[in-house]
Protein backbone atom coordinates (compact mmCIF):
# COMPACT_ATOMS: atom_id res chain seq x y z
CA UNK A 1 0.00 0.00 0.00
CA UNK A 2 1.18 3.26 -0.98
CA UNK A 3 0.55 6.47 1.65
CA UNK A 4 -0.03 9.77 -0.38
CA UNK A 5 -0.39 12.97 1.39
CA UNK A 6 -3.44 14.35 -0.86
CA UNK A 7 -2.80 17.73 1.05
CA UNK A 8 0.57 18.55 -0.35
CA UNK A 9 -0.65 18.41 -3.57
CA UNK A 10 -4.19 19.90 -3.36
CA UNK A 11 -2.60 22.91 -1.32
CA UNK A 12 -0.30 23.53 -3.80
CA UNK A 13 -2.63 23.38 -6.97
CA UNK A 14 -5.18 25.93 -4.90
CA UNK A 15 -2.49 28.28 -4.31
CA UNK A 16 -1.81 28.21 -7.92
CA UNK A 17 -5.32 28.57 -9.02
CA UNK A 18 -5.90 31.60 -6.62
CA UNK A 19 -2.36 33.51 -8.11
CA UNK A 20 -4.09 33.33 -11.59
CA UNK A 21 -7.40 33.91 -10.72
CA UNK A 22 -7.17 36.73 -8.35
CA UNK A 23 -3.79 37.94 -8.79
CA UNK A 24 -3.41 37.40 -12.49
CA UNK A 25 -0.44 36.09 -11.89
CA UNK A 26 0.24 32.28 -13.74
CA UNK A 27 2.17 30.32 -11.40
CA UNK A 28 5.32 28.55 -12.71
CA UNK A 29 6.83 26.25 -10.46
CA UNK A 30 10.30 27.07 -11.51
CA UNK A 31 10.46 30.43 -10.95
CA UNK A 32 12.08 30.70 -7.76
CA UNK A 33 10.05 33.59 -6.37
CA UNK A 34 6.79 31.30 -6.80
CA UNK A 35 8.38 28.17 -5.28
CA UNK A 36 9.09 30.57 -2.45
CA UNK A 37 6.03 32.43 -2.17
CA UNK A 38 3.92 28.86 -1.76
CA UNK A 39 6.19 27.61 0.52
CA UNK A 40 6.09 30.61 2.94
CA UNK A 41 2.33 30.87 2.23
CA UNK A 42 1.68 27.19 3.62
CA UNK A 43 4.30 27.56 6.06
CA UNK A 44 2.01 30.72 7.66
CA UNK A 45 -1.10 28.33 7.48
CA UNK A 46 0.90 26.17 9.43
CA UNK A 47 2.05 28.03 12.11
CA UNK A 48 -1.50 30.10 12.24
CA UNK A 49 -2.88 26.48 12.74
CA UNK A 50 -0.73 25.77 15.87
CA UNK A 51 -1.56 29.24 17.03
CA UNK A 52 -5.46 28.84 16.40
CA UNK A 53 -5.23 25.74 19.17
CA UNK A 54 -3.58 27.27 21.88
CA UNK A 55 -5.44 30.06 23.22
CA UNK A 56 -2.79 31.57 25.83
CA UNK A 57 -0.99 32.55 22.18
CA UNK A 58 -3.94 34.45 20.61
CA UNK A 59 -2.84 37.51 22.29
CA UNK A 60 0.06 39.32 20.54
CA UNK A 61 2.27 39.99 23.24
CA UNK A 62 1.54 36.76 25.20
CA UNK A 63 2.72 34.87 21.09
CA UNK A 64 5.71 37.19 21.35
CA UNK A 65 6.63 36.11 25.01
CA UNK A 66 5.87 32.36 25.23
CA UNK A 67 6.64 31.20 21.67
CA UNK A 68 9.35 33.93 20.13
CA UNK A 69 10.77 31.71 17.63
CA UNK A 70 8.17 31.06 16.13
CA UNK A 71 6.05 34.53 16.24
CA UNK A 72 9.88 35.86 14.82
CA UNK A 73 9.29 32.86 12.28
CA UNK A 74 5.89 34.30 11.22
CA UNK A 75 7.06 37.76 10.94
CA UNK A 76 9.92 36.60 8.55
CA UNK A 77 7.57 34.46 6.43
CA UNK A 78 4.65 37.31 6.37
CA UNK A 79 7.05 39.79 5.24
CA UNK A 80 8.22 37.95 1.93
CA UNK A 81 4.73 37.29 1.10
CA UNK A 82 3.72 41.00 1.68
CA UNK A 83 7.27 41.97 -0.87
CA UNK A 84 5.57 39.33 -3.27
CA UNK A 85 2.03 40.56 -3.14
CA UNK A 86 3.37 44.21 -3.54
CA UNK A 87 5.09 43.86 -6.64
CA UNK A 88 2.02 42.65 -8.33
CA UNK A 89 0.10 45.04 -6.81
CA UNK A 90 2.54 47.60 -8.36
CA UNK A 91 2.50 45.81 -11.75
CA UNK A 92 -0.98 45.80 -12.24
CA UNK A 93 -1.08 49.14 -11.08
CA UNK A 94 0.47 50.23 -13.51
CA UNK A 95 -1.05 48.22 -16.14
CA UNK A 96 -4.34 49.87 -14.92
CA UNK A 97 -3.46 52.78 -14.96
CA UNK A 98 -1.53 52.98 -18.77
CA UNK A 99 -4.89 51.21 -19.79
CA UNK A 100 -7.06 53.84 -18.03
CA UNK A 101 -4.80 56.60 -19.86
CA UNK A 102 -5.24 54.73 -23.30
CA UNK A 103 -9.06 54.58 -22.57
CA UNK A 104 -9.27 58.04 -22.10
CA UNK A 105 -7.17 59.34 -24.99
CA UNK A 106 -9.58 56.87 -27.36
CA UNK A 107 -13.03 57.50 -25.76
CA UNK A 108 -12.29 61.25 -25.66
CA UNK A 109 -13.91 62.59 -28.63
CA UNK A 110 -17.21 60.50 -27.85
CA UNK A 111 -17.04 61.82 -24.08
CA UNK A 112 -16.59 58.59 -22.58
CA UNK A 113 -14.97 58.68 -19.47
CA UNK A 114 -15.70 56.12 -17.18
CA UNK A 115 -13.12 53.97 -16.24
CA UNK A 116 -15.12 51.25 -14.77
CA UNK A 117 -15.49 49.79 -18.38
CA UNK A 118 -11.82 49.28 -18.17
CA UNK A 119 -11.48 45.56 -19.73
CA UNK A 120 -15.26 44.38 -19.20
CA UNK A 121 -14.60 43.06 -22.77
CA UNK A 122 -12.43 40.52 -20.84
CA UNK A 123 -13.95 37.05 -19.85
CA UNK A 124 -12.34 36.42 -17.32
CA UNK A 125 -11.48 39.65 -14.71
CA UNK A 126 -8.83 38.82 -12.26
CA UNK A 127 -9.68 40.10 -8.28
CA UNK A 128 -7.15 42.26 -8.11
CA UNK A 129 -8.01 43.84 -11.33
CA UNK A 130 -11.87 44.64 -9.72
CA UNK A 131 -9.85 45.87 -6.42
CA UNK A 132 -7.80 48.50 -8.34
CA UNK A 133 -11.28 49.52 -10.45
CA UNK A 134 -13.35 50.32 -6.82
CA UNK A 135 -13.44 52.83 -4.83
CA UNK A 136 -14.74 53.85 -1.40
CA UNK A 137 -16.88 57.35 -0.50
CA UNK A 138 -15.31 58.15 -4.18
CA UNK A 139 -11.76 57.40 -3.29
CA UNK A 140 -9.82 54.33 -4.84
CA UNK A 141 -8.65 51.98 -2.86
CA UNK A 142 -5.51 52.29 -1.34
CA UNK A 143 -2.62 50.05 -1.65
CA UNK A 144 -2.93 48.66 1.81
CA UNK A 145 -6.84 48.52 1.27
CA UNK A 146 -6.27 46.35 -1.87
CA UNK A 147 -3.48 43.94 0.06
CA UNK A 148 -6.31 43.41 3.12
CA UNK A 149 -9.02 42.01 0.66
CA UNK A 150 -5.59 40.05 -1.40
CA UNK A 151 -4.90 38.11 2.35
CA UNK A 152 -8.71 37.09 2.57
CA UNK A 153 -9.66 35.72 -0.15
CA UNK A 154 -6.11 34.08 -0.31
CA UNK A 155 -6.66 32.69 3.46
CA UNK A 156 -10.39 32.03 2.57
CA UNK A 157 -9.93 30.35 -0.56
CA UNK A 158 -6.70 28.62 -0.22
CA UNK A 159 -6.78 26.27 3.09
CA UNK A 160 -10.31 25.55 3.09
CA UNK A 161 -10.53 24.69 -0.28
CA UNK A 162 -7.25 22.35 -0.20
CA UNK A 163 -9.05 20.61 2.93
CA UNK A 164 -12.11 19.62 1.65
CA UNK A 165 -10.33 18.13 -1.88
CA UNK A 166 -8.24 16.23 0.15
CA UNK A 167 -10.83 15.36 2.79
CA UNK A 168 -13.03 14.25 -0.34
CA UNK A 169 -10.33 12.38 -2.34
CA UNK A 170 -9.59 10.32 1.05
CA UNK A 171 -12.99 9.80 1.66
CA UNK A 172 -13.40 8.40 -2.13
CA UNK A 173 -10.32 5.82 -1.93
CA UNK A 174 -12.31 4.46 0.97
CA UNK A 175 -15.24 2.89 -1.75
CA UNK A 176 -14.11 1.59 -4.65
CA UNK A 177 -17.40 1.26 -6.07
CA UNK A 178 -17.99 4.77 -5.78
CA UNK A 179 -14.80 5.94 -7.57
CA UNK A 180 -15.56 3.48 -10.57
CA UNK A 181 -18.99 5.41 -10.64
CA UNK A 182 -17.68 8.68 -10.38
CA UNK A 183 -15.24 7.55 -13.36
CA UNK A 184 -17.85 6.75 -15.15
CA UNK A 185 -19.93 9.99 -14.91
CA UNK A 186 -16.81 11.82 -15.89
CA UNK A 187 -16.33 9.57 -19.14
CA UNK A 188 -19.45 10.03 -20.18
CA UNK A 189 -19.82 14.21 -19.90
CA UNK A 190 -16.32 15.03 -21.08
CA UNK A 191 -15.63 12.33 -23.80
CA UNK A 192 -12.88 13.32 -25.79
CA UNK A 193 -11.37 16.09 -23.64
CA UNK A 194 -8.68 16.33 -26.21
CA UNK A 195 -10.97 18.08 -28.67
CA UNK A 196 -12.17 21.16 -26.61
CA UNK A 197 -11.98 22.69 -23.14
CA UNK A 198 -13.80 21.92 -19.78
CA UNK A 199 -16.78 24.29 -19.43
CA UNK A 200 -19.50 24.98 -16.71
CA UNK A 201 -22.00 22.93 -18.55
CA UNK A 202 -19.43 19.75 -18.21
CA UNK A 203 -19.24 20.44 -14.76
CA UNK A 204 -22.77 21.24 -13.69
CA UNK A 205 -23.79 17.63 -15.40
CA UNK A 206 -21.99 16.04 -12.92
CA UNK A 207 -24.20 15.39 -10.40
CA UNK A 208 -22.92 12.62 -8.43
CA UNK A 209 -19.35 13.93 -8.50
CA UNK A 210 -21.44 16.89 -6.56
CA UNK A 211 -23.17 14.75 -4.27
CA UNK A 212 -20.11 12.40 -3.59
CA UNK A 213 -18.46 16.11 -2.70
CA UNK A 214 -20.95 17.53 -0.67
CA UNK A 215 -21.00 14.46 1.34
CA UNK A 216 -17.50 14.57 1.82
CA UNK A 217 -17.69 17.75 3.22
CA UNK A 218 -20.54 16.48 5.38
CA UNK A 219 -18.90 13.82 6.99
CA UNK A 220 -15.60 15.90 6.99
CA UNK A 221 -16.75 19.77 7.79
CA UNK A 222 -13.69 21.69 7.27
CA UNK A 223 -14.76 24.70 9.86
CA UNK A 224 -16.88 22.95 12.53
CA UNK A 225 -17.23 25.99 14.92
CA UNK A 226 -18.84 29.44 14.06
CA UNK A 227 -17.49 32.40 16.59
CA UNK A 228 -20.74 33.27 16.96
CA UNK A 229 -23.24 33.92 20.41
CA UNK A 230 -27.09 34.19 19.91
CA UNK A 231 -28.94 37.36 21.69
CA UNK A 232 -32.14 35.84 22.27
CA UNK A 233 -33.84 32.08 22.02
CA UNK A 234 -34.69 30.98 18.31
CA UNK A 235 -37.46 28.76 17.50
CA UNK A 236 -36.39 26.20 14.80
CA UNK A 237 -39.39 25.05 12.80
CA UNK A 238 -41.95 27.53 13.31
CA UNK A 239 -44.49 27.67 10.47
CA UNK A 240 -45.32 30.80 8.70
CA UNK A 241 -47.56 32.30 10.96
CA UNK A 242 -45.72 31.74 13.65
CA UNK A 243 -43.33 33.42 12.15
CA UNK A 244 -45.13 36.36 10.97
CA UNK A 245 -46.77 36.69 14.09
CA UNK A 246 -42.97 36.84 16.18
CA UNK A 247 -42.75 39.82 14.03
Amino acid sequence: MTVVDAYFWTSRSTLAIILETALDTKFNPDNIDHATYVHNVLEIMHLFGERAVRPWLHNEFFYKLLDSKNYRKSQRLLKSVNTFYDKILQRKRQEYELEAKTFIENESENGTHDRDMLSFERQHIPFIDILLRSQINGEPLTDQDILDEIYTIIIAGNDTTANALAYTMYAVSCYPKIQERIYQEISQVLGDLDQRSLTMNDLNAMKYLESTIKEAMRMYTIVPIFGRYLLEDIKIGMTINEELCRL
